[in-house]
C-alpha cells in the first residue's frame, strides 16, 4: 500500500495536480480542477466545481478498520456490513446507506474534518458552566438516542460530541451530557445537528462540511474522464478496458473475484479503478428510476458496463457483490 501511495503522489505531481497523503491510499485525495463538461459526456454543457477524489476505492482492510474504530465509539450501526475478496480488494456488500455512515465514522476518525451526512438538527437547551450537560429538544419524528453524535453550536468549544442521555424526561424531551470538556456558555438557542450513525434514511447533506463523503454523479464522472470537458477514452484512462479495469472478460480464473485496488493502470489524474472492480455508490438519487446511483463497472460485469458513459443505479437497501465506495471531499 505504501508503494501505490508513494507512485500516486509522484504521478500526480507530474501531471500538476495536488494530492493530499493521510493514513491510507483510499483517502489520498487528488484535486479534480472543475470545468465545462463537452461532447460525449453524460452532462454535456453543465459545470462542475473543483473536487477532491480517492485514488483508489476503499479496500477491505481500510474499510474494517474504519468499522473497527465506529463500533468502539458507538452509535454505529455498521460493525457488522461488508465483505471483502481479499486484504487489498475493494469492500463489496455494502449499500448506500452504510456508506454515508462509513464515510461519517472515517471522517470522525480522521479527527480534524467535520462530518458531512446528518439527519437534522435539534433545539438545544444552555449548557452548564462546566459544560457536560445539556436538554435537546427533539422535534416530532425525529430520533435521538444515547448512540447519537450531535455537532453543538453556539458554545464553547463546540464540535461533535457522543450524546449519554441521563433520563428522559418525555417521548421528545432527553437530557444528556457531551463528551467534551471546558467552559460551554450558551448565546441565546444552541443548535444541536445529529449526525448520520444509524438506521436506512437518505440523509441530510452539509455543503460547508469538509469530511470523506460519496461523490456525486457529475463529481465521479469529472474525474473519470481525467478532468477534461470531453470523453477521451471508452474507459477510465483507456480505450482498452484490460489496461485499466477487472471485468468478466479478464478474471484471472473462473469467479476470481474483485482484484487488489490500484493493480491496473491509472487515468490521467492517477485515480485507479474507476472503470472496473467494483461499482462505486454516488450520492444521487436516479430519479425518475428507483435507486441511487451507482457508476464504474465490476468484476463480475462484462467490460461493456465499465465504459465512462455507463450509468447505473441500485435499491440503496441491498449488499451486493460487486458494489463499493470511493471518498471525496469539498
Amino acid at each position: 500500500m505504501k508503494l501505490i501511495q508513494k507512485i500516486v503522489v509522484v504521478l500526480a505531481l507530474a501531471l500538476g495536480v495536488s494530492a493530499t497523503t493521510v493514513n491510507a491510499a483510499w483517502n489520498t485525495l487528488v484535486t479534480v480542477t472543475g470545468g465545462t463538461f463537452g461532447t460525449g459526456t453524460n452532462f454535456k454543457g453543465q459545470t462542475q466545481a473543483s473536487v477532491k477524489i480517492g485514488t483508489t476505492e476503499v479496500n477491505w482492510t481500510e474499510f474494517q478498520a474504519v468499522r473497527t474504530y465506529a463500533n468502539g465509539i458507538g452509535g454505529f450501526d455498521i460493525s457488522l456490513v461488508g465483505s471483502g475478496n481479499s486484504a487489498t480488494a475493494p469492500v463489496e456488500n455494502v449499500n448506500f446507506y452504510d456508506a454515508c455512515k462509513w464515510m461519517n465514522a472515517a471522517t470522525l476518525q480522521q479527527g480534524t474534518l467535520t462530518p458531512v451526512y446528518n439527519t437534522g438538527t435539534v433545539s438545544i437547551g444552555s449548557l452548564t458552566s462546566a459544560g457536560t450537560v445539556a436538554t435537546a429538544i427533539v422535534p416530532s419524528g425525529h430520533r435521538l438516542s444515547s448512540g447519537n453524535w450531535v455537532k453543538v453550536t453556539g458554545a464553547t468549544p463546540a464540535g461533535y460530541n457522543l450524546t449519554k442521555p441521563v433520563f428522559v424526561v418525555n417521548a421528545t424531551t432527553f437530557t444528556y451530557q457531551t463528551v467534551v470538556s471546558g467552559t460551554a456558555v450558551a448565546t441565546g438557542t444552541l443548535v444541536g445537528t445529529v449526525l448520520y450513525t444509524s438506521g436506512d434514511t437518505i440523509p441530510n447533506v452539509d455543503a460547508t462540511a469538509t469530511g470523506y463523503r460519496l461523490p456525486t454523479e457529475k463529481e465521479w464522472e469529472w474525474a473519470a474522464w481525467g478532468g477534461v470537458s470531453s470523453g477521451s477514452y471508452t474507459y477510465a484512462g483507456s480505450n482498452t478496458a484490460n489496461t485499466v479495469a477487472w471485468t468478466r472478460d479478464n478474471q484471472p480464473s473462473l469467479n476470481a473475484g474483485a482484484q487488489a485496488v490500484g493493480t491496473k493502470t491509472a487515468n490521467e489524474l492517477g485515480l485507479y479503478d474507476m472503470s472496473g472492480n467494483v461499482f462505486e455508490w454516488c450520492f444521487d438519487d436516479a430519479i425518475p428510476l428507483y435507486g441511487r446511483r451507482v457508476r464504474g463497472g465490476a468484476w463480475l460485469n462484462d467490460s461493456g458496463a465499465s465504459r465512462t458513459m455507463n450509468r447505473g443505479y441500485r435499491d440503496p437497501a441491498k449488499e451486493e457483490a460487486g458494489f463499493g465506495i470511493r471518498a471525496a471531499t469539498n
